[in-house]
């Protein structure tokens, strides 16, 4: 699939997914957000123990990685992953010279 975003829903389903995440069974890979920026969300453990969930958003080869241990990630609330996602998205801003009011689309 290409041009996939992290919606709620899928969020919802990442943490189901979470515990095989962290032992290396699946990541999951959004690229819908426009040329070079992606977000990926993988997991990782020391030696089966201390499991946590990787947030790595690609922005023009900037990578920025935000670190959660598996427990947090589960409890993480969307409002917390639209913060990491504003990074993402840019969409314009259309400006209203009526009212001076700032309106997107």
């Amino acid at each position: 699939m290409i041009n996939l975003k992290l919606t709620q829903e899928m969020f919802e389903a990442s943490k189901i997914l979470a515990p095989a995440i962290c032992r290396g069974r699946a990541s999951l890979f959004f690229d819908g957000y426009g040329i070079r920026k992606s977000l990926s969300i993988r997991g990782a453990s020391i030696a089966g123990k201390n499991p946590y969930m990787i947030f790595r958003t690609d922005i023009e080869f900037k990578k920025t990685t935000h670190q959660y241990p598996l427990h947090e990630y589960i409890n993480l609330d969307w409002s917390e992953v639209k913060e990491i996602l504003s990074e993402l998205d840019d969409e314009p801003i259309w400006i209203s010279l009526n009212d001076n009011n700032k309106k997107t689309p």
